[in-house]
């Protein structure tokens, strides 16, 4: 019970802009990069004259656009205020009356609709 009132205790993340930045968030940013580098200087190169300018072209179109998706993914804020402000009631939630957490799109642990 101490750790679900721990984590009641914690502030709320608005986005993903907001500090600090998780672990999976600075590794998915570095293997991006990483994978960017080594594609287009060792096996875009690497590749015979003909097939290079689709080399560099589709994947730089896919990096773009999945940069395009990702930023936007980081900077929307997804939650509710009710999840945000973390004042959920103090519910515990049955099972005998509801057969899982989330029905007809409501959350019943944290009061909010889904």
């Amino acid at each position: 019970m101490r750790d679900v009132e721990a984590l009641n205790m914690e502030p709320s993340r608005k986005n993903g802009w907001t500090p600090p930045p998780h672990v999976l968030q600075v590794v998915a940013w570095l293997v991006l990069v990483v994978f960017a580098v080594l594609h287009f200087t060792s096996l875009a190169p690497a590749l015979h004259a003909s097939w290079q300018p689709a080399a560099y072209a589709v994947p730089a179109v896919a990096l773009v656009v999945h940069l395009i998706v990702h930023l936007a993914s980081v900077t929307i804020d997804p939650c509710d205020n009710k999840v945000l402000e973390k004042k959920y009631p103090k519910v515990k939630f049955d099972r005998s009356e509801h057969k899982h957490v989330i029905e007809d799109c409501h959350c019943y642990i944290c009061q909010v609709d889904v």
